[in-house]
């Protein structure tokens, strides 16, 4: 799945993008999901909609934590985030690092309520609001065009 983005301006267009994956997950079964996604920071969105960054406690989180949901994995460490169910083995990959793409600048993590039978995982670009803070914001010259690529791999699904 890619964004292809091309500025046809006259001056830089700053943008940024991301992906809403939802993932069918019954919300009884998040304690037997993990998620691999090693980052430089976690963070979350103030009210004001400023970022709070804060220390990175594990590699490796769990479905049923419930601070996982509005969560971002800034700067993802690795080419690829792992979606794993611990008792059949069901995963699904993310590819953050195929050839020829821009990197990503953050996986973020949520679910709407506790019992939601979903959870999302979505590579962003940049963080939302980047245009004031500038976290993750692209900066695309004139005549330029960028490609953010994410393969998924449901091949263990």
């Amino acid at each position: 799945i890619r964004f292809e983005t091309t500025n046809r301006g006259d001056t830089p267009l700053p943008y940024d993008a991301g992906h809403h994956f939802y993932i069918a997950i019954p919300h009884l079964e998040r304690a037997e999901w993990t998620l691999h996604v090693p980052c430089v920071s976690w963070g979350r969105q103030a009210q004001d909609g400023s970022i709070i960054e804060e220390e990175v406690k594990s590699d490796l989180v769990r479905l049923d934590d419930a601070a996982l949901s509005d969560r971002f994995h800034i700067k993802p460490l690795g080419a690829k985030v792992t979606l794993l169910h611990q008792g059949n083995q069901r995963k699904l990959v993310f590819e953050l690092k195929p050839p020829g793409t821009v990197l990503w600048y953050a996986i973020t993590t949520w679910t709407q309520e506790a019992d939601s039978d979903f959870y999302c995982v979505e590579p962003w670009l940049g963080l939302p609001n980047a245009i004031h803070h500038g976290q993750g914001l692209h900066r695309l010259p004139p005549g330029q065009t960028e490609t953010a690529t994410c393969i998924l791999d449901a091949s263990g699904w």
